[in-house]
């Protein structure tokens, strides 16, 4: 599996970096899961629906659309749950989230993104924590960092 760890210059950043990545995901006909802290859901739908201003990505959250979940093709959530909502190729983890070990063993999913604030010196630690374990499990693992002006640059 192809797991991406992305770099945040701060917090404030994700919601705009979501939306990014959201955008370039949809636009390669990708099915997204986004699993992010509950208190965080709220959020990042609004930034999903503004950022950039004429930007429109379908998506829904648990919890308030599940009658439509299956005609979402972004859905956030606060688990990483398989079995139970939309069927995703990609999923995208914020906040203090990262993927349960059947996600990674899930051949169906594509890819895995890691969104961290990397001056948050707990998420930092839990993300190298991790790249050090899925090395060893043998995935395939990038990491980007964004620079001063916000472009994403290639760490390893």
């Amino acid at each position: 599996m192809n797991i991406g760890f992305y770099q945040l210059q701060s917090a404030e950043a994700t919601g705009a970096v979501l939306a990014r990545l959201l955008q370039k995901s949809r636009d390669a006909e990708k099915t997204i899961r986004v699993v992010a802290p509950a208190t965080m859901l709220a959020s990042l739908s609004q930034a999903i629906w503004s950022e950039p201003a004429d930007s429109w990505l379908p998506h829904g959250i648990k919890g308030r659309d599940d009658d439509a979940r299956d005609s979402c093709p972004i859905w956030l959530s606060d688990d990483d749950a398989t079995e139970t909502d939309i069927k995703a190729e990609f999923y995208m983890y914020l906040g203090d989230k990262l993927p349960a070990p059947e996600v990674l063993a899930n051949q169906g999913i594509g890819r895995l993104f890691i969104l961290f604030d990397g001056k948050d010196a707990e998420r930092l630690t839990a993300a190298r924590e991790s790249w050090r374990a899925w090395k060893e499990a043998g995935h395939t693992l990038n990491y980007f960092a964004q620079d001063a002006s916000g472009a994403w640059v290639k760490k390893s």
